[in-house]
């Protein structure tokens, strides 16, 4: 290439060929057959306002281009963070995990029930009680998880989801309100956790007082005589839709033949 030949120059040429003040004026024009060229660009058009400098400055921009790449890159990273932030957290830790058997002997109660519902985020659950195993346990209770209830988290807060069944191993409580955190041995019940049922468990609790006691489920023949004659009014309406859409269908291809 040509002395001062620049693909891009950064200069500004005036109609009249002067250069303007401060600018280089381009490269000398190359003819290649019947075209000619010039290696700065036609006059008066590509120019870059920050390349004054000329091809030095070229660096100083790609170093200043990857800064702020690199500080996009940081701020997208901790932007979720900083969104979505909740409340302070507790920092708290856990004792030595006992075995089971000794949790089951050592804690206030232990008990098999479903979750119904749960608030605070999950770590509130109430729970409807199936067997209990230890202590003294109502038929519905409620199971707070957290040590603080008015923080956004701890780091030892257990979570509780509806429809699960837990074996409970709370440490402390009684009734039908006990505490609970992640460094229990409370877990999802699962039919091997049967054997370390105590011999001596109360088993399922109590109605409670007042509470009618519950209906025997009704005979086989009483729920199925409505069932055959709804399903039969069923198969008949289907019938009838049928026959009518096939009767619209011929009645069309009728008047189409006409």
């Amino acid at each position: 290439m040509l002395r001062g030949a620049m693909p891009y120059a950064c200069n500004v040429i005036q109609s009249t060929g002067a250069v303007r003040p401060g600018w280089r004026r381009p490269g000398p024009r190359v003819s290649s057959g019947s075209r000619s060229w010039s290696p700065g660009g036609r006059t008066g058009a590509r120019f870059c306002p920050r390349c004054r400098g000329g091809n030095n400055e070229i660096p100083s921009c790609v170093n200043l281009l990857m800064r702020r790449l690199r500080l996009l890159v940081v701020l997208v990273a901790l932007g979720p963070a900083m969104l979505f932030r909740g409340a302070t957290t507790v920092l708290a830790s856990c004792a030595v995990t006992p075995e089971l058997a000794t949790a089951i002997s050592d804690a206030p109660a232990a008990f098999i029930g479903t979750v119904t519902s749960t608030d605070y985020a999950g770590r509130v659950a109430t729970v409807q009680v199936e067997d209990i195993w230890r202590g003294s346990v109502m038929a519905s209770v409620q199971v707070v998880g957290t040590p603080d209830l008015n923080a956004g988290a701890t780091s030892v807060d257990r979570y509780y989801a509806v429809g699960q069944t837990y074996l409970f191993i709370p440490f402390a409580g009684g009734g039908n309100r006990f505490q609970d955190n992640n460094c229990t041995l409370t877990q999802a019940y699962s039919a091997g956790l049967a054997t370390f049922r105590p011999s001596n468990a109360v088993g399922p609790p109590a109605a409670p007082s007042g509470s009618p006691a519950a209906a025997p489920p009704p005979a086989a023949e009483t729920t199925s005589k409505p069932l055959l004659v709804v399903g039969g009014g069923l198969i008949v309406l289907i019938i009838v839709m049928l026959l009518g859409i096939a009767q619209r269908r011929r009645h069309a291809t009728t008047s189409a033949g006409r």
